[in-house]
């Protein structure tokens, strides 16, 4: 249920004489419509949408070890991909639950095997992309099941190895970016099979290295971005070759530092999003080709309501520009929209039902807003329904529910925007 927004008491001091009448006029509305709503509300808040474990047609049980540490990615269709390294293969998992294996430990049965998938990301096309995190390599799977490996540990071949690919990315030309945590490098694909290594452990090569990099994502118009754990730091690289630094150790140089850089993303404007594991926060840099502006979006206080961040590593942003993040050691995600509202969307209880979360690492978003996030350490994906948060009211909105309710009409009033800052309940998908 969607309710009419109340005016703030800082809106009311300056609204002129009529418009303050309306004001309060919405605000009697809002309490009366709240106290027919709860009932309803409380379904939408807490859900009446909680699912079932989904169960595979054609792989083992799903909760044999999956170890969902790097890859996940969903597809225009809601396909959920995720690479399980301690089982050495990535799954796809249809919006049905069918679940099918593209891709094992026998790589594509030329001798070219695959050993801990890290990284996984998709293109327009439907090929599904699997980054071999031991096996130092990473192969293509098409639509039709064909496997080829496109880079093995040689790189290049021209001397820059590729050791420990970590992540993947697609750009909208098809063209796969990796990065490799072990080697301090980075190699694009292209289309026709070339291979370039794009950037190496010198970095800008003006005394900023790259060391062991986390993360990679690219843009529209092909700009890569990279985030480096042991460096602290973020590289841009221009389609033309240009690197630059855009963010460093020192943060935002106001005493917010970024260490242990993990998470990337970038949304449809070209701002770029990085998760500080070790700092427990997130960046938000605007116009990194310009003025490149450091923000911090969300800091180990979390929501601000007893729901703190730490180790945050996955990141993803949606069309609307409302940001997700996965925090591994608080055991929960965190949405963060434009206008910077903090809602914590899951936390350990997971689905609230036999399926509790630990150790969140990976989080996707689909193109409907349902988000879909991996914990390492309870072995589990869950699919999360679009978040919907219920606006604050204002000082008079309280005392207006107050009057018509008592307090007990507050108490179900807090209650029920607790549940909503939480969104729907978690489904268990895998």
């Amino acid at each position: 249920m969607i309710l009419s927004r109340v005016a703030t008491a800082r809106q009311l001091r300056r609204t002129p004489h009529l418009a303050r009448h309306k004001a309060l006029a919405r605000d009697y509305l809002f309490a009366r419509s709240l106290v027919l709503a709860l009932s309803l509300l409380q379904a939408v808040a807490t859900g009446s949408v909680v699912g079932q474990p989904l169960h595979p047609h054609d792989t083992p049980a799903p909760k044999q070890p999956l170890a969902l540490d790097h890859g996940l990615a969903i597809d225009a269709a809601e396909n959920v991909y995720v690479s399980a390294d301690q089982s050495h293969r990535a799954l796809k998992i249809a919006p049905d639950g069918t679940i099918s294996t593209l891709i094992d430990a026998e790589g594509d049965g030329a001798g070219h095997r695959l050993k801990k998938p890290t990284g996984i990301a998709i293109d327009q096309a439907g090929n599904v992309y699997v980054a071999g995190g031991a096996s130092h390599n990473v192969f293509k799977v098409s639509p039709d099941g064909s496997l080829t490996e496109i880079i093995d540990a040689s790189g290049d071949r021209q001397g820059n190895p590729l050791l420990g690919p970590a992540d993947l990315a697609v750009d909208v030309a098809g063209n796969v970016y990796v990065v490799a945590h072990a080697s301090h490098n980075a190699f694009k694909i292209a289309t026709d099979g070339s291979i370039a290594e794009i950037i190496n452990h010198t970095g800008d090569g003006a005394g900023r290295p790259l060391l062991a990099p986390q993360s990679i994502a690219v843009d529209a118009e092909r700009t890569v971005y990279i985030a480096a754990a042991e460096s602290h730091n973020v590289f841009r690289i221009t389609s033309d070759g240009n690197i630059t630094e855009i963010l460093g150790a020192s943060g935002d140089d106001v005493g917010r530092v970024l260490q242990g850089a993990a998470g990337i993303a970038v949304d449809g404007e070209g701002h770029v999003y990085v998760a500080g594991y070790r700092s427990h926060n997130v960046f938000k840099i605007t116009d990194p080709g310009g003025a490149n502006t450091v923000t911090v979006i969300i800091d180990q206080d979390g929501d601000g309501d007893q729901h703190p961040l730490a180790g945050p590593l996955g990141i993803t942003v949606d069309a609307d520009g409302n940001v997700y993040v996965a925090g591994e050691t608080s055991h929960n995600a965190f949405r963060i929209t434009p206008t910077g509202v903090i809602s914590q969307i899951i936390d350990a209880s997971g689905d609230g039902d036999d399926h509790p979360l630990a150790g969140a690492v990976r989080i996707a978003v689909g193109t409907t807003g349902t988000v879909y996030l991996a914990g390492k350490g309870s072995n589990d994906i869950f699919r999360i329904p679009a978040v919907r948060v219920l606006p604050a009211p204002s000082w008079i909105g309280i005392l207006t529910l107050v009057a018509l309710t008592g307090f007990a009409g507050l108490a179900q009033l807090q209650k029920h925007r607790r549940a909503a800052r939480q969104g729907l309940r978690a489904s268990v998908v895998l």
